[in-house]
């Protein structure tokens, strides 16, 4: 029976890098959802007011 051996600075430098990783992609989503947010702002000034549209019901 064998068993492959991982030291631990091995270990703490993978478990650092998937840190790294998640920082990243949650830095990117954020960055995404501002931006997104910011282009239906400007697409429509009046809904981001909370003026309904001809058509729709303004809910408060």
């Amino acid at each position: 029976m064998t068993t492959e051996s991982t030291s631990l600075p091995d270990l703490y430098r993978a478990n650092l890098g998937l840190a790294l990783h998640a920082m990243d992609r949650r830095q990117q989503a954020c960055q995404r959802a501002g931006e997104f947010e910011r282009l239906n702002a400007a697409a429509s000034p009046a809904a981001s007011r909370g003026v309904a549209r001809k058509g729709e019901q303004h809910v408060a």
